[in-house]
């Protein structure tokens, strides 16, 4: 499987430094999980208000066989979030999710209480 990583910019500057940054989250990512499919990326500044400030939108989608998990995260200048900072936690959020994906692993104690089983219980 190819793992590929679009990345597209709309109404915003395009920087190259943004771009690695970027790729070293994907990158981290794929160490999670290597049957990941596809990973697009579109950061856009949509009409700018005077009330809200320069806000830009991150929306992450990543497609692994049976799913597709998305992140989007909304920068806030106001609070004192910036670009960077969005895409951070727009990765965490799907690294998070992947980890949700993982089987559970199944101790003995937990598998004695499986409620389909119908073991003895023993003392000691």
């Amino acid at each position: 499987m190819r793992n590929t990583l679009t990345i597209s910019f709309k109404d915003t500057k395009h920087t190259a430094h943004m771009v690695q940054f970027i790729e070293n989250k994907f990158k981290r990512l794929k160490k999670m999980n290597p049957k990941i499919i596809q990973c697009s990326v579109v950061i856009r500044t949509p009409h700018q208000k005077l009330t809200t400030g320069n806000q830009t939108q991150v929306s992450i989608t990543l497609q692994v066989p049976g799913k597709e998990l998305i992140s989007k995260k909304t920068t806030a200048p106001h609070e004192g979030m910036d670009l960077y900072s969005a895409v951070s936690d727009g990765f965490f959020a799907l690294e998070s999710q992947l980890k949700a994906m993982r089987p559970k692993r199944v101790t003995f104690q937990n598998f004695r209480k499986l409620p389909y089983l119908d073991l003895p219980q023993f003392s000691g």
